[in-house]
C-alpha cells in the first residue's frame, strides 16, 4: 500500500465553494461600507460650502451661488473641485429669488451599491436636509 500525500479534487472544490460563499456574503457588506465612507465625504464637503455661505453673507449681505467665490473667503469650499466636481459627485448652489437663502446641491454621478448611484442630497442654509426621497446619506 502506497502513503499518498496531497490534496484530492473533492478537498479542492470544498474548499472553493466554502471560499465562494464567504466572498458572496462579506462583498455587498463591504462594498456597502466603501459607499457609506464616501457619503461621509459629501456630508462633510457640503457642510463646508454652507459655512461659507454664511461666511460669505456675513460681508456681502447676499449668498452667492458660486463656489469659487466662496473661495475667496473659506478656501475650502472649493478645495478639490474642478468646475464643481470632484470626479464622483457634481456640488451646486441655487439661491432662491429673495436671494435670503440658498441650496446646496450634491448630486452623485454614480455609485458602487445601486441604492446610492445618481441620488441627490439638498441642504438649506439651516443645514436642514431638503432632498427628496431616499438620499445616499443613509438617514
Amino acid at each position: 500500500m502506497h502513503n499518498r500525500k496531497g490534496i484530492t479534487i473533492i478537498e479542492i472544490i470544498t474548499v472553493v465553494i466554502v471560499i465562494s460563499i464567504l466572498a458572496a456574503v462579506a462583498l455587498p457588506q463591504y462594498m456597502t461600507a466603501i459607499e457609506r465612507g464616501q457619503v461621509g465625504r459629501v456630508r462633510a464637503k457640503v457642510d463646508v460650502i454652507r459655512k461659507a455661505e454664511a461666511a460669505y453673507f456675513s460681508i456681502n449681505m447676499r449668498y452667492t451661488t458660486s463656489l469659487s467665490l466662496l473661495a475667496n473667503d473659506v478656501p475650502e469650499a472649493n478645495a478639490g473641485l474642478t468646475n464643481g466636481s470632484d470626479g464622483e459627485w457634481t456640488y451646486s448652489i441655487a439661491e432662491s429669488t429673495d436671494q435670503e437663502s440658498y441650496t446646496v446641491t450634491a448630486t452623485r454621478k454614480a455609485g458602487v451599491v445601486a441604492k446610492y448611484s445618481a441620488k441627490t442630497v439638498e441642504i438649506d442654509k439651516d443645514g436642514q436636509l431638503i432632498g427628496t426621497g431616499t438620499h445616499p446619506l443613509g438617514r
